[in-house]
């Protein structure tokens, strides 16, 4: 069987050089804390401390969202968050806990004073396998958007 057109027999980007460093990369953007203080005065209620969340650890939505008490050690001199899970989406359709993307995403941040109280009272009255930050129509909150 022949192709039409013919197949190359070479690699035509064979001596094409590539761009060095991060060239193509963005430089990561942080927001200063009296820049988020603008846009968190217009947060809904109900969303200020999973936003606090977001901002203060860096997570990723689908781990923040996937946070149960058993993942933090709060007395402790080191108070810390241990990121096991993440939402995954099904081919299917729906959602399931499941461990992060990649290894390097299972990880452990030492905590601020700030960060502790955020976390225990978002923790507080929950079994140790609860979700940490339920919906406003309670259950788990989901990004709208499918993978």
């Amino acid at each position: 069987m022949s192709a039409d057109p013919a197949l190359r027999d070479s690699n035509p980007c064979a001596h094409t050089r590539l761009p060095k460093g991060n060239d193509t990369e963005d430089d990561e953007v942080f927001l200063e804390p009296d820049e988020y203080a603008l846009p968190k005065t217009h947060l809904r209620v109900d969303a200020v401390d999973i936003v606090d969340a977001l901002v203060s650890t860096g997570l990723r939505w689908g781990e923040v969202t996937a946070l149960q008490p058993r993942d933090f050690t709060f007395a402790s001199k080191r108070p810390t968050l241990r990121v096991q899970r993440a939402w995954k989406w099904r081919g299917e359709g729906g959602t399931f806990l499941g461990a992060p993307k990649a290894k390097k995403s299972r990880r452990t941040l030492v905590l601020t004073t700030e960060q502790v109280r955020l976390f225990q009272g978002a923790c507080l009255g929950k079994k140790p396998t609860d979700l940490v930050f339920t919906a406003p129509e309670g259950g788990a909150w989901h990004s709208g958007v499918s993978a």
